[in-house]
């Protein structure tokens, strides 16, 4: 049953990351606005913040028509729903919204996505398989191990004095944690850095067979597991879907996504969160004075800042409404994350970084309910050492000009030059 649908994730990714012409290299965040979220002109130059801003206050579920790539509007569209509280109803209430039938607004997409395209039961079968070793407390005991790594890297990045924050941080960190959490032996640990990087890659050749790479070695290495293994590579061979063990396909594609799943969004939060924290100086000031006692609602704010995924969509299961407005079945909802986040009645002051903010409840890796982020506790601890470890490091550094994907679905940095000062 999941091996087609795993065997797809990295398509999946692929189609959010450098799906043309949905994305877009940009040299500045966006400037100008535009009311509507399907035209690609917007996400090029628009300022996004202003128009969503709008939309909350004067049409907060409102219809979007799909375009083609042409820029010619179509019949089919989805509904955009912008505030918090909408986002909340939707996000929990899945026997009225599902995710069975993809979580793009693009209807040409297909069911692109693993487990994000399963509902209960199947869904909580499959997570399932690894939920716990998500869990804060699990999550917790590989603090050192995550140390460790911030710790290589940044010294790294030092002997350069000025780097490429996304490449050599946003990527390289997230990585080498999730491989070192699969159990992948060292002397495969540098061929998977390098698979992990090709399986997102535009040319679908490249992408395919970086991806039945990467399953393969998971196959593998599942099969070689020495008893009494505790990697999550482990936990996938252990695993039970109806009494039954995980087929050898079905295995690693999961080792696969698992692998894949948390470099993006994990990635993102760090390059908007390193310049979040020199364009708000005092801020940064504060929490570098009291690092452990801001940790964790300074996390919880870069995260709500940085909202790596902008959107996902839903798709109406039966005939309803949302905030009054009719939504039919089969009809696709989209979840505007990043506007959800700056809702003013929400957050207070949310165009101000505020790393001591106590009410804190974004969506920036997803709503409420079943299809809550799996990763987010690993994704805390990583952002949690990576910013320990640099401020006991680096006494002062700068941010150049950033490059920026504009695109509807990630938030993306594209590269992000920063330079160091011990």
């Amino acid at each position: 049953m999941i091996g087609d649908l795993f065997s797809r994730y990295a398509q999946f990714w692929r189609q959010l990351l450098l799906k043309a012409p949905h994305m877009h290299i940009l040299s500045s965040m966006p400037t100008a606005a535009s009311p509507s979220l399907s035209d690609q002109e917007f996400w090029r130059s628009g300022d996004v913040h202003a128009a969503f801003a709008e939309l909350r206050r004067s049409n907060p579920v409102s219809w979007q028509p799909e375009k083609h790539p042409d820029m010619r509007p179509t019949s089919r569209g989805s509904w955009a729903v912008v505030r918090h509280d909408d986002i909340s109803y939707v996000s929990r209430n899945a026997d009225l919204f599902g995710n069975r039938h993809g979580v793009l607004v693009d209807y040409t997409s297909g069911p692109l996505g693993g487990i994000l395209v399963m509902d209960d039961p199947a869904h909580r079968t499959y997570r399932g398989l690894v939920n716990p070793q998500f869990s804060r407390r699990s999550v917790a005991r590989h603090s050192e191990l995550v140390r460790r790594t911030a710790e290589r890297i940044v010294d790294r990045c030092m002997q350069k004095g000025t780097f490429d924050f996304v490449t050599d941080v946003s990527h390289v960190f997230p990585t080498t944690v999730i491989l070192d959490l699969m159990g992948i032996p060292d002397d495969q640990m540098q061929r998977m850095v390098s698979l992990t990087q090709t399986v997102f890659s535009s040319d679908i050749a490249v992408s395919a067979a970086s991806e039945d790479q990467i399953a393969e070695i998971g196959r593998k290495l599942i099969a070689s597991l020495p008893e009494g293994a505790e990697s999550l590579t482990a936990q996938i061979a252990n695993g039970r879907v109806n009494g039954e063990p995980l087929s050898a396909v079905d295995a690693g594609y999961y080792f696969s996504l698992l692998v894949t799943a948390g470099i993006e969004t994990t990635g993102t939060v760090l390059s908007h969160a390193i310049k979040a924290l020199r364009d708000f100086p005092d801020q940064q000031a504060s929490w570098r004075r009291n690092f452990e006692e801001l940790k964790p609602t300074a996390l919880d704010e870069l995260i709500r800042w940085a909202t790596p995924i902008r959107h996902f969509a839903r798709t109406a299961l039966v005939d309803t409404e949302i905030a009054g407005q009719r939504v039919e079945a089969g009809d696709k909802v989209a979840l505007w994350f990043v506007s959800a986040n700056r809702d003013e009645t929400a957050f207070d002051e949310p165009f101000e970084l505020r790393l001591d903010r106590q009410t804190n409840q974004h969506f920036a890796f997803g709503g409420p309910g079943p299809h809550h982020c799996l990763g987010l506790n690993l994704a805390k601890l990583e952002l949690g050492m990576f910013f320990e470890v640099f401020f006991e490091r680096v006494a002062a550094y700068d941010v150049g000009e950033a490059e920026y994907l504009a695109s509807e679905i990630v938030n993306g940095v594209a590269s992000m030059p920063v330079t160091v000062s011990v």
